[in-house]
């Protein structure tokens, strides 16, 4: 698996999260992602979320900008790029990996 690094603000990625949020809720109620898709930039939908984050509407359609230019959201659909969308399931546990870097010349095992 391919590390992914974005350069995003912490408010976007506040929006970001509640994004990934309402699409996991919508994506458990209907099982079609067409039609979750859809129902997560309804009108209400998106007012919901822009609402529990505290945002003005110019504010948060600016996030959902600034998203789309860093290849966040995709296409004229705003499709979550699945690089960044994580793969839950409904067991409660996951999993991190973290990935060492030995390669550096403090590294003793390299003779550095």
């Amino acid at each position: 698996m391919m590390a992914t690094s974005h350069k995003l603000a912490a408010r976007q990625m506040d929006v970001f999260a509640r994004v990934l949020e309402q699409d996991y809720i919508f994506e458990q109620k209907v099982k079609d992602p067409d039609v979750a898709l859809e129902l997560l930039w309804t009108n209400s939908s998106r007012k919901d979320m822009r609402e529990s984050l505290g945002m003005s509407q110019p504010h948060f359609n600016l996030a959902l900008t600034e998203l789309r230019r860093a290849g966040v959201l995709l296409g004229e659909d705003d499709k979550i790029n699945p690089k960044y969308k994580p793969h839950l399931t409904e067991d409660p546990r996951f999993g991190l990996l973290v990935l060492f870097d030995w390669s550096s010349p403090s590294n003793p095992s390299t003779g550095g």
